[in-house]
């Protein structure tokens, strides 16, 4: 299996990527993974849809990736 684990800067392990023909293998191997799928609740969903339109009629609002960064840290 071709597992990647994905870290941060600190080296700490945060992730795994699987490729996808090898994440199907194992779906068809264990097909309880399908039901076992994160439902978001509609008020989450809501947010998102909240800041997308946000941002939508206010572009400014949003920081560059560097900014971001910069702020954070």
């Amino acid at each position: 299996m071709n597992v990647q684990i994905i870290q941060d800067e600190q080296g700490k392990s945060t992730g795994v990527y699987i490729p996808i023909s090898e994440w199907e293998i194992i779906k068809a191997d264990y097909p309880e993974l399908n039901e076992s799928q994160i439902s978001i609740p509609q008020w989450e969903k809501e947010i998102v849809l909240n800041r997308i339109q946000e941002i939508k009629n206010n572009p400014s609002i949003l920081l560059s990736i560097d900014s971001f960064f910069d702020d954070n840290k």
